[in-house]
């Protein structure tokens, strides 16, 4: 990954400010199975939004307005106490993106929660993890009934993990089976990844499983099913 330093003035405030970014990545690799990216990629993630140090604004390019009601929202109780904790930098930005789109895009902002997750992940902060994963959870449930096809597909999936990175074994058992259900015959893979969550979650595993482990877990599964284990 190749890293260059960039100057960006803020929309807000117009406060200039001095951020590393992202000029080459590589995404070879395998996904996790609530679609985080691989390799560098994967690393990329805390170069992909940017918190002015003023005002705190935040965006993936500051020097850009989301919304005119950022204006409002940057100023309210709940964005100032999550802009003024004493964590992560990037972390704190995709949470402050997920508080700014909520009043506009609840599924963008489910993926800055998610996105903060994956931070605190990284960062072994693990409680804060599950906190940023279940305001994730909130948001894409909402979208549930919204989607169609694919999309739907792929938020349920994802909820799935969430569930069972949480703790919420038993629910993302049941939401697991919903989606095999609907899919039926049609997506092998999608089929592989819910009876994978289904076996760690019975296990009560709530570690991180990317797309290469599918098969393995699934194949260590039915030699323990054949063994009447």
């Amino acid at each position: 990954m190749l890293l260059k330093t960039i100057h960006v003035k803020c929309v807000v405030c117009g406060e200039v400010n001095e951020f590393k970014d992202v000029a080459s990545v590589s995404a070879n690799g395998f996904y996790d199975l609530d679609m985080r990216p691989p390799a560098q990629k994967r690393d990329a993630i805390i170069y992909e939004v940017q918190v002015c140090k003023k005002c705190f604004y935040v965006n993936n390019s500051i020097d850009e307005l989301i919304d005119k009601r950022v204006f409002e929202i940057i100023k309210s109780e709940k964005y100032l106490t999550i802009a003024k904790k004493d964590i992560n930098t990037a972390a704190k930005g995709y949470l402050l993106l997920g508080e700014i789109f909520k009043y506009s895009d609840i599924e963008v902002s489910g993926w800055n929660y998610l996105k903060a997750a994956w931070v605190f992940d990284d960062l072994r902060q693990y409680d804060e993890a599950v906190d940023a994963r279940k305001q994730a959870i909130g948001y894409f449930k909402q979208l549930l009934g919204g989607l169609e096809g694919g999309r739907r597909e792929q938020a349920k999936a994802v909820v799935v993990d969430l569930l069972r990175r949480t703790g919420d074994f038993e629910n993302a058992i049941k939401l697991a089976n919903e989606l095999l259900e609907e899919t039926k015959d049609k997506k092998a893979f999608v089929i592989a990844a819910m009876k994978t969550q289904i076996l760690l979650s019975k296990d009560e595993d709530d570690g991180c499983c990317n797309m290469e482990d599918v098969d393995e877990i699934l194949e260590t599964g039915q030699e323990l099913e054949r063994a009447g284990k």
